[in-house]
């Protein structure tokens, strides 16, 4: 499946991914602005439906998340996990939007009694440092979208693809028309790959 990436709340709004009983944080009185709240539904919008994830604390998340594959490689649509170091404080969950070839990320967030919908950007050689509360959230790992896959490995084709719109310089969806960038994905020789805008 191809993978949108969301960097602004259009369309959140009365959403079913943020406002129906599908999402248990909003049914028991957790919804918008709230990081859990947010990463369940963003987590179903990518998949299409809901999945059974944790309702707790985001600290307690990636420990909770046993039926879900995890890892500390992020993948599109994967939730990153942060814990309290000193339990004073309730976690930060976030959904992997993007990844460059070093392995940093863009996330969609949602901050508890404060900002509705924000992006942030977090890079691989920090250990996806979020600096909240003074260092006190430290990164667990990221909890698996099944829609999307596993690991970044995984997503080479989409980030293939969002390489060549910065270098085309035109927006939309685009889509593989030919195979075989898993080894090595060296963008240079990846550029004569053909591909097609399907919108």
């Amino acid at each position: 499946m191809a993978f949108t990436p969301r960097l602004t709340s259009d369309g959140m709004s009365g959403s079913k991914w943020w406002y129906s009983s599908g999402n248990p944080l909003y049914a028991s009185g957790y919804g918008l602005a709230n990081c859990t709240c947010y990463a369940y539904g963003r987590y179903a919008e990518i998949r299409g439906s809901f999945a059974n994830l944790p309702t707790g604390n985001a600290t307690n998340w990636y420990d909770s998340a046993t039926a879900f594959k995890r890892g500390s490689t992020p993948a599109l649509g994967a939730i990153i996990c942060w814990s309290s170091r000193s339990g004073n404080y309730g976690g930060h969950v976030a959904v992997v939007e993007q990844i460059d070839s070093s392995g940093n990320i863009v996330t969609s967030n949602s901050a508890w009694r404060s900002t509705y919908f924000y992006t942030a950007s977090y890079t691989k050689a920090s250990g996806y440092y979020c600096g909240y509360h003074n260092g006190d959230y430290y990164f667990r790992g990221f909890i698996y979208n099944d829609a999307t896959g596993t690991s970044s490995g995984s997503s080479t084709r989409t980030r293939f693809l969002q390489e060549a719109q910065k270098h085309i310089g035109e927006s939309g969806s685009w889509t593989y028309k030919t195979s075989g960038l898993e080894s090595g994905n060296h963008w240079c020789a990846a550029f004569v790959v053909a591909v097609a805008k399907t919108t």
